[in-house]
């Protein structure tokens, strides 16, 4: 919010001066474990000191807007609005077609049933469901059984799709997501040292984990299970409807070759 006396924009809990390009107080210290960059460092920069190419809505994590820049330079103008306007219309007819479809308990398997069949974007959970689908079972394992698919999509389809669900939801978008909902203690880490997830899950409820196979690029949703002393993953598999435990996250990382992008934990 621009306030015309200050000259200020005000940010939540900081104000920003647009002259010097610099916040008055800094940022939250835990933001440091997120980059070695010695530029992003500085808690008084704004979006890693490069304002023009990037963009911090939320005041959480920066995003570039480089893809955003290269779809409009790509189509043109009228083409993008004319996009919107279908982006929309899309958003609102998936909202209510969403709103018949109801879970009780953990989705595992989203190439089956009905998370096959719930639309984000212009695409079915079959395409893309692994965003949300991990935001559902993250919020089911804390507690949060009232939210349901349609609440997470309709988020998304507003901040974090890819064009349209074509290269699902952005990791920040499901951190902000799950902030919207009341949970305030949501960390994230992006491209941490594979050989450390499970330091991570040990310290956090539940975990959601964005990765990179052979194939494409996923998400799952992690717990730690104390009483096994292992590790709970739901949706690991697009076919496998049923949950899958390891002894170890490092380890099955490791063996399969993934290549970890990032974590959002939530205590």
């Amino acid at each position: 919010m621009y306030d015309n006396e200050s000259g200020l924009y005000y940010l939540q809990s900081r104000y920003y001066d647009p002259v010097t390009g610099r916040f008055l107080n800094a940022d939250d210290t835990t933001y440091l474990s997120y980059t070695s960059n010695v530029i992003n460092s500085n808690l008084y920069t704004y979006c890693c000191n490069n304002p023009i190419a990037n963009t911090d809505a939320k005041g959480s994590f920066w995003l570039t807007l480089s893809y955003k820049l290269l779809f409009h330079n790509l189509f043109g103008s009228a083409f993008i609005i004319e996009y919107y306007k279908i982006s929309v219309a899309s958003s609102i007819y998936n909202y209510y077609y969403n709103k018949k479809f109801h879970f009780n308990s953990y989705i595992n398997g989203q190439d089956f049933g009905d998370a096959a069949k719930i639309k984000m974007g212009f695409y079915n959970g079959d395409y893309n469901g692994c965003g949300w689908i991990a935001t559902y079972n993250t919020l089911h394992t804390l507690g949060s059984n009232l939210v349901q698919p349609y609440n997470i999509i309709s988020y998304f389809e507003l901040w974090g799709c890819i064009l349209n669900g074509t290269f699902g939801v952005l990791p920040d978008a499901i951190a902000d997501y799950i902030r919207h909902v009341g949970y305030n203690r949501v960390d994230e880490y992006y491209f941490p040292n594979i050989n450390d997830i499970n330091i991570y899950v040990n310290q956090y409820r539940s975990v959601i984990i964005y990765y990179a196979h052979s194939s494409g690029c996923h998400y799952i949703s992690v717990r730690y299970d104390s009483g096994r002393r292992g590790y709970v993953v739901y949706n690991h598999f697009d076919e496998d409807t049923s949950e899958r435990y390891y002894k170890s996250l490092s380890t099955h990382f490791i063996e399969s070759s993934y290549t970890l992008i990032a974590l959002i934990c939530v205590k």
